[in-house]
């Protein structure tokens, strides 16, 4: 039902990959630089820090991420990036 809402609103960041730490970005980066796989931007939670959205009160303006999209609770500060 809002899938063109979704698209529209996270842009590029649909294809970021959400990793543990920095750590395991840095891992997953040097693979593939070596075997020339291409780029991906990776999330890592430990680094993810994110402040509070306030949104308009009104019956017109409803947040995509609380009402729209089910995802696991341990990716929330990355889904609220």
């Amino acid at each position: 039902k809002f899938q063109t809402a979704v698209e529209v609103a996270a842009q590029n960041s649909l294809f970021h990959v959400i990793v543990d730490t920095d750590a395991t970005a840095a891992r997953l980066m040097k693979r593939l630089e070596k075997d020339k796989l291409g780029r991906v931007t990776f999330l890592p939670l430990n680094r993810l820090r994110v402040d509070r959205a306030d949104y308009p009160e009104s019956p017109d303006v409803r947040a995509l991420l609380e009402h729209c999209l089910k995802y696991d609770s341990r990716v929330d500060r990355a889904m609220k990036h």
